[in-house]
């Protein structure tokens, strides 16, 4: 078991009390890879759905939906470059069920229910830590803590 160094302890040198990290609820692999994901500042990469099925949800609040770029001189925009598609979109967004994890995706535009913006709530398909194959935008009567079953029920298409 890993321990933490109190600041407390450190700032006074002896006597330093070590204690163990805060417990975690338990989370599956696919979980903590996901919420991982999201840590760093790599985005996800749309991938299409091509008959598979989401092995997780991620409820989000939309932040941004802005055309991506590709960085310096457009280079990330090169067919030869992982996550460069036609007419790119970059969308942002708050993980609903969490209180700080944010997340972005990059997908083509024609990838992306029509009309999305910024504020509604969109329920991200994912196939692994790395990739969602779907955006669900859900209906209004939908409530927050129920968007990962209604998901579940939806189509990919």
């Amino acid at each position: 078991m890993k321990y933490l160094l109190t600041a407390a302890a450190f700032a006074l040198g002896a006597g330093t009390t070590l204690v163990p990290p805060p417990a975690r609820a338990t989370q599956s692999n696919l979980e903590r890879s996901v919420m991982s994901s999201f840590a760093n500042s790599k985005p996800l990469l749309w991938q299409g759905a091509a008959g598979r099925k989401p092995v997780h949800y991620v409820p989000i609040e939309i932040t941004s939906v802005k055309p991506e770029q590709g960085g310096a001189f457009g280079i990330g925009q090169s067919a030869s470059i992982e996550g460069a598609y036609p007419d790119a979109r970059k969308v942002q967004g708050r993980v609903l069920d969490a209180t700080i994890a944010v997340v972005s995706a990059i997908a083509p535009a024609a990838a992306l229910p029509a009309g999305l913006a910024q504020g509604q709530r969109a329920v991200l398909g994912l196939v692994d830590s790395g990739h969602v194959i779907c955006f669900l935008l859900p209906p209004a009567d939908v409530p927050t803590s129920g968007l990962t079953e209604w998901a579940a029920g939806q189509q990919c298409a």
